[in-house]
């Protein structure tokens, strides 16, 4: 008789807790939907100086101000430039300043190796 009172005391409290614990979940307010606008504070519609190539850039390398590009490309022009206008030659490899665009000297000629030559 002891073990059945045991049980049923068990089971009594295991409702209990069961409907407490439910009702503190019903009771908690779901989290709000993030704001419409909340994407366009973390984006920024000023656009970015970077030079423009005539090809692709696989990968960068940001040094202090100074931007590392390689990718496939054997042109480059500054920040802002139309197509076809102050174009210079890089050979998959270029560099430029982060703030203002601008094309720096630095250009590696690259065989395609990953080894400069």
């Amino acid at each position: 008789m002891r073990c059945h009172r045991a049980r049923s005391l068990a089971r009594g409290l295991l409702a209990a807790a069961t409907a407490s614990l439910l009702a503190v979940f019903l009771m908690v307010p779901a989290a709000p939907a993030p704001a419409a606008d909340a994407a366009a504070a973390v984006a920024s519609p000023e656009s970015l100086p970077t030079v423009q190539v005539n090809g692709v850039v696989w990968d960068q390398e940001v040094v202090g101000s100074t931007v590392y590009a390689v990718g496939s490309f054997d042109a480059a022009r500054p920040a802002g430039s139309p197509e076809g206008q102050e174009e210079v030659p890089r050979a998959n490899a270029l560099a430029y300043d982060i703030t203002t665009g601008e094309l720096l000297d630095w250009a590696p000629t690259l065989n395609g190796l990953s080894t400069l030559s």
